[in-house]
């Protein structure tokens, strides 16, 4: 069985982008608002109302670049962290990084059948798994563009359930200074934030990305990089109707079962600060089933 990963955050029509099918079990961690930090809408929602928009938003542009030499906990999603990662690694420097045999051909998921080259590290450890999306640029030197963490969704829970018998969602160790990681609630990212974001409402294809930290903790901590993908956890959370469908939502929306939308994908990107970037260097796209799948735990 395979699962399509979504992008957390659209990338432009005219741009090569990226996308992937990846393995249901597959962990890895806006892309859409990503998770890939560009723009937020112009218009937002009060709470409990909609703003009906296009899917171009990210939470903030980048205004600092990504600074490596800090110290920081193993296995932290921050501009001083990923366990070594920086704008200009390479795939040779992830397989030192990590190891060699725990870094594996993958793919990203776009939409519409679409996918991107990607790489898998810890394809087959729920706990230490993300993904790697690379720029257009000849391989082993290309630069990567985003990492993704990831979760399986409720349906593709389900279904794991069915076909390996699985009883407890897996966790991952990947989290932000701030406490924020692939499992956490609206309520937890909202406290995190210090104040109410904005996300797309749930239920299409980039549903439930944020769209605007409101200059909150989450967007200066991490000068707009940071993005998460929220969605309805495996238990039943009540009506979600009410913040569903192609607009835009605040996370301070009066329906309860909005503080109880789960993240189930983190993106940070890794672009240079220089803006805009050439479109030629955007991620390549393919029809998904000519790309490789990265191994299922």
């Amino acid at each position: 069985m395979k699962r399509l990963i979504r992008l957390s955050k659209p990338m432009p029509t005219t741009a090569s982008s990226l996308c992937v099918p990846a393995s249901p079990g597959l962990v890895l961690g806006l892309v859409l608002g990503l998770v890939l930090l560009g723009c937020q809408p112009n218009t937002t929602s009060q709470a409990g109302s909609a703003t009906q928009t296009s899917p171009q938003a990210s939470p903030t542009t980048n205004t600092q670049p990504l600074n490596d030499t800090a110290p920081v906990a193993p296995y932290t999603i921050a501009a001083n962290g990923m366990n070594g990662m920086t704008p200009t690694s390479t795939l040779a420097d992830v397989q030192k990084l990590f190891g060699a045999a725990h870094v594996k051909p993958g793919s990203f998921y776009v939409g519409e059948g679409v996918c991107s080259p990607a790489t898998a590290v810890y394809p087959n450890d729920p706990a230490k798994a993300f993904l790697i999306v690379w720029l257009n640029q000849p391989q082993p030197s290309a630069k990567p563009y985003m990492l993704v963490w990831d979760l399986p969704d409720t349906e593709t829970w389900e279904e794991l359930k069915g076909s390996h018998g699985a009883t407890v969602m897996p966790t991952s160790q990947w989290h932000t200074p701030q406490g924020v990681r692939v499992g956490s609630t609206v309520a937890d990212v909202e406290l995190a934030n210090g104040k109410p974001f904005k996300l797309y409402g749930i239920d299409w294809d980039y549903g439930g990305n944020v769209t605007s930290w409101e200059k909150g903790t989450l967007d200066t901590a991490h000068h707009g990089r940071l993005g998460v993908r929220f969605g309805p956890p495996p238990t039943p959370i009540g009506d979600t109707s009410a913040f569903s469908g192609d607009a835009v939502f605040s996370s301070n929306h009066p329906a309860k079962a909005m503080k109880k939308l789960v993240a189930y994908r983190l993106t940070y990107d890794m672009i240079p600060d220089e803006r805009p970037l050439d479109d030629a260097l955007m991620p390549q796209q393919f029809p998904c089933e000519t790309m490789p799948v990265p191994t299922s735990y």
